[in-house]
């Protein structure tokens, strides 16, 4: 009896494959079948945009966002521990 090896290609909108008859050795002999599955890009229905695109925008802001924030707090604990500020009481005497 033939042995068969199913070879996939795995890719972004895509999935080739190829179905091979293989020897003892598990060397290919014969191609038995192929094809390829391609798939629809997703797009928002609104704007045409691809949906990836609009969700790496988003993530990209909030990382913006946390990294600002983070930038600010580390430079208000360095002011707190190197030159004695308190912001929080600066901040109620300006209020």
């Amino acid at each position: 009896m033939a042995k068969l090896k199913l070879g996939l290609d795995l890719g972004i909108a895509s999935v080739g494959w190829a179905l091979m008859e293989t020897d003892d050795d598990l060397n290919p002999v014969k191609i038995k079948d192929r094809g390829v599955l391609v798939f629809d890009q997703l797009e928002n229905g609104k704007d045409g945009k691809l949906e990836n695109e609009t969700r790496r925008a988003k993530r990209s802001m909030r990382r913006q966002r946390r990294r600002k924030v983070r930038r600010l707090e580390d430079g208000r604990a360095l002011f707190a521990k190197y030159l004695d500020v308190d912001f929080e009481k600066a901040i109620k005497e300006y209020d």
